[in-house]
């Protein structure tokens, strides 16, 4: 698949929405920030390859503690440059989501290639199980002061704080953030937890979170989360979770993009925006 975003390469390959993908980035030049740890959306690189026009041979940025190449080659993501990216995205765009192998391997014929790429693909794979957290946890953590958005947003509540339940299909660490900063006690469990030991917690809301692969080979989401839990309880959802319902999309959509969501400014005369999302789900 193809992500449109200007900013944010090392958030995008840390999110577990993109394992078992290659993401072709369409700005011109990636890795000049370098990164770090505090942008870490999970505790590893999750997609299978990155594909870029130009990776930057230099890093300036006051926040970068390696460079991408160096975090690359330590999570084993496999990393091809000087793409026109822009007209693969062309074709993605048109096609759909396709197959593909990066190989270094100059034995290996192109035949060999194409019958590995072609042998691949994410319908019917449940790359839920793979991502998800083992453990139930508490998130506390909220949006360092720099990146806080100040007096826009919700004030968090005086009395005690609202308590989610976060399933966990691929949860990225600044939705938690973001939960935290709104006074949020979230409460983050497997995938596979049933309705009835969400019920125990008493949430005062269940967040489902993004995540990867294909919503039809993950039915035991939809049998644990249980319907009975959408009608009691105030629901929070995050793209890829609206596939797990069949009455909302029961399959994974062909043409696959996303971008960054861009900052809006609200006030009482307008809203201004700068940027805005893609066309089409963030979906993989």
């Amino acid at each position: 698949m193809f992500n449109t975003s200007l900013f944010g390469y090392q958030e995008i390959m840390t999110d577990p929405s993109y394992a078992g993908q290659m993401v072709c980035f369409t700005a011109t030049q990636i890795g000049n920030t370098g990164v770090n740890e505090a942008d870490m959306e999970s505790s590893k690189a999750w997609l299978d390859g990155a594909i870029v026009r130009s990776l930057s041979p230099l890093v300036s940025n006051y926040r970068s503690e390696a460079t991408l190449q160096a975090f690359c080659e330590a999570q084993g993501v496999v990393g091809i440059a000087e793409v026109d990216t822009r007209a693969l995205t062309r074709r993605i765009r048109e096609a759909g989501a396709m197959p593909g192998v990066i190989c270094t391997d100059p034995s290996v014929s192109t035949e060999a290639l194409l019958a590995q790429a072609k042998g691949w693909t994410l319908d019917g794979k449940d790359m839920i199980s793979v991502v998800s957290t083992k453990q139930q946890y508490t998130w506390a953590a909220a949006t360092d002061a720099e990146w806080a958005f100040g007096a826009y947003g919700l004030a968090p509540p005086k009395d005690k704080p609202y308590r989610v339940v976060a399933y966990d299909f691929g949860i990225k660490r600044n939705i938690l953030r973001r939960l935290a900063s709104y006074g949020c006690e979230t409460v983050v469990v497997p995938a596979d937890t049933s309705a009835a030991a969400v019920f125990a917690m008493r949430p005062d809301g269940v967040f489902l979170s993004n995540g990867p692969g294909d919503p039809s080979a993950v039915p035991y989401a939809v049998v644990r989360f249980g319907l009975d839990v959408l009608v009691l309880i105030p629901l929070l959802d995050c793209v890829f979770t609206p596939a797990l319902f069949p009455v909302f999309l029961p399959y994974r959509p062909a043409r696959r993009s996303s971008s960054a969501s861009c900052p809006c400014l609200a006030s009482a005369w307008a809203t201004k925006c700068w940027g805005r999302r893609s066309a089409g789900a963030h979906t993989k």
